[in-house]
């Protein structure tokens, strides 16, 4: 009779299998998860530097463009609306030659010229902004220098590339014309050599 084995007991040794089974399968889970988080985020970030942030190598960066040529062919004043929220706040716009940076209220731009891959602040423009907002396929400024000297900059999303972070910077003053593609970027985000 002590061979018997009653049926409380088999359900008893039954669910005790059935939760290692599923404290085991849980404990995996756990640790496959956090492997794929980390290779996740390796990955997230070597694809933004060597995609969006690498101006100094890429050629997109290089190409000299037209400043008559319109490079924006969605008609929309929303997405320029956004982009000066954007450089109102924490954000500015990189080329392979200029950091253009708005400051106090957008009612200055600060325009320091970058050599080798770094900014070199000594050398920096500030300029007045005299007029300027978004208009349809366009974020442009009049500005003005401290001798009188008046200029323009003109942000336009590049439908070409990627029209989130891509612009197309034209920017005239005085003797210097320029324009070229740049990236829109936080300044509260730039990580060690990014730029």
């Amino acid at each position: 009779m002590d061979n018997i084995v009653t049926k409380p007991q088999k359900t008893r040794g039954c669910l005790k299998t059935f939760f290692i089974i599923i404290g085991a399968l849980t404990a995996s889970f756990f640790i496959l998860a956090i492997i794929a988080f980390a290779f996740n985020i390796e990955d997230d970030n070597s694809a933004s530097i060597n995609t969006m942030y690498n101006i100094e190598s890429d050629s997109i960066f290089s190409e000299k463009l037209i400043l008559k040529d319109d490079y924006d062919n969605v008609d929309s004043k929303l997405k320029y609306d956004i982009l000066l929220k954007n450089l109102s706040g924490t954000y500015s716009v990189r080329t392979q030659e200029y950091d253009f940076s708005f400051r106090k209220g957008m009612t200055e731009l600060h325009v320091i010229p970058v050599f080798k891959n770094k900014t070199n602040s000594d050398k920096r423009i500030v300029l007045s902004v005299v007029f300027g907002g978004p208009i349809s396929g366009h974020l442009a400024f009049g500005l003005k220098s401290k001798n009188d000297k008046k200029g323009l900059i003109d942000f336009q999303f590049d439908s070409k590339t990627n029209p989130e972070k891509i612009v197309v910077v034209k920017y005239s003053m005085g003797d210097t014309k320029y324009c070229k593609r740049g990236v829109v970027y936080s300044i509260l985000e730039q990580k060690g050599n990014l730029f």
